[in-house]
């Protein structure tokens, strides 16, 4: 069980990494970019290579959830705040299964090679910190990028594909072609559009008089 002198939270997401079995960065999404701690990737590094560590630990004020994928990968995320472990632990392994789906395999030359292609199905997982769905069947009309095979051309007999549940679905998804990443199903021959994808945030600032009442109210972004 985490332990911090923070209370209970909602299960909010600060950043994901994706490190190699040498402590690189190969992913990292921040979701919350005034809650991130710099270098945390390289205390964690440090942390589980000089001791051995569980899948969930607390060091030096800060909770850290972790798996170990194929190949040496290592997936994980922290908070300063009380997470639910499992519920995270499982959402690393969802997220790891999701990019296998698309990009046809789980390793480290294939996610430098579909680097943006991952960070899109990490913006479209994950919204500002919260879990939006790792159905990989949904996610599919939201995802604008092809994967790209060894050699830098785009994958037309892609890998096997990893078959993840989801957490909104506790049926797998079933492919039509294992021999194929599910872009490839999905495009069916034809030619993707050339489609540009934006992120419009905005914030809601409201002043109530102490009876309840609205005073005044903005918004920007």
């Amino acid at each position: 069980m985490l332990v911090s002198p923070v209370p209970v939270q909602t299960n909010c997401l600060r950043e994901i990494y994706i490190l190699s079995p040498r402590g690189e960065p190969i992913i990292s999404k921040v979701y919350r970019k005034h809650e991130s701690i710099p270098g945390i990737a390289d205390v964690f590094f440090r942390t589980i290579k000089t001791k051995t560590c569980p899948p969930f630990f607390h060091h030096e004020g800060v909770n850290f959830i972790w798996i170990q994928r194929e190949g040496g990968l290592v997936l994980f995320t922290y908070s300063r705040e009380n997470l639910s472990p499992s519920f995270v632990a499982e959402l690393l392994h969802r997220i790891a299964g999701l990019i296998a789906d698309y990009i046809g395999e789980l390793s480290e030359a294939g996610i430098k090679r579909n680097q943006n292609l991952v960070y899109e199905l990490f913006d479209e997982t994950v919204d500002d910190g919260y879990v939006q769905s790792t159905s990989s069947e949904y996610l599919k009309p939201y995802i604008s990028n092809e994967p790209v095979a060894a050699g830098g051309k785009a994958r037309s007999d892609g890998a096997g594909v990893w078959q993840a549940e989801t957490l909104d679905s506790q049926t797998p998804v079933q492919s039509p072609n294992p021999n194929l990443s599910i872009i490839d199903r999905n495009l069916g021959g034809r030619q993707r559009r050339n489609d540009v994808f934006a992120d419009v945030v905005e914030h809601l600032n409201v002043t109530f008089f102490a009876s309840g009442e609205m005073h005044s109210q903005e918004v920007s972004g």
